[in-house]
């Protein structure tokens, strides 16, 4: 009998490996005002002294905000009682931290920066109170 040379087969082993990944994202989120983070606006004014300067009596005092609201006026006794312009001027000058009384007529050109120690007598052509004097 002849030999038969017959090929050989190996048998073949397969492996397959699978791997799943997770991953897991965690986000934080901070919100920061801009008082916490610059600091709040009463220390970025502490310190400053918020008020007008005035001249009285050729002294320049100094009169705080929180003081200004304490001041004199608005004068409506020069309209109750019928004073004259003039007459409610005198009686303006009298008062404390008044450094300067206008009577205004229409064509007077005032400016808009308030000033606590001027006051203003508004008339019109004839001299009448057009409003109470108050400061400005």
């Amino acid at each position: 009998t002849a030999a038969t040379n017959a090929p050989t087969t190996a048998p073949t082993t397969a492996t397959t490996t699978s791997t799943t990944t997770t991953t897991t994202t965690t986000t934080t989120t901070t919100t920061t005002t801009t008082d916490d983070f610059f600091g709040s606006t009463d220390d970025f004014f502490e310190g400053f002294n918020f008020g007008y300067n005035c001249v009285i009596n050729g002294t320049t005092v100094f009169l705080e905000e929180s003081f200004v609201g304490t001041l004199s006026g608005p004068w409506d006794d020069c309209i109750t009682l019928a004073l004259t312009p003039e007459a409610c001027k005198e009686e303006i000058e009298k008062e404390e931290y008044i450094e300067e009384v206008i009577i205004a007529d229409p064509n007077y050109a005032m400016d808009l920066m308030y000033k606590p120690c001027r006051v203003f007598i508004i008339v019109n052509f004839e001299g009448t109170f057009l409003d109470v004097p108050r400061r400005g």
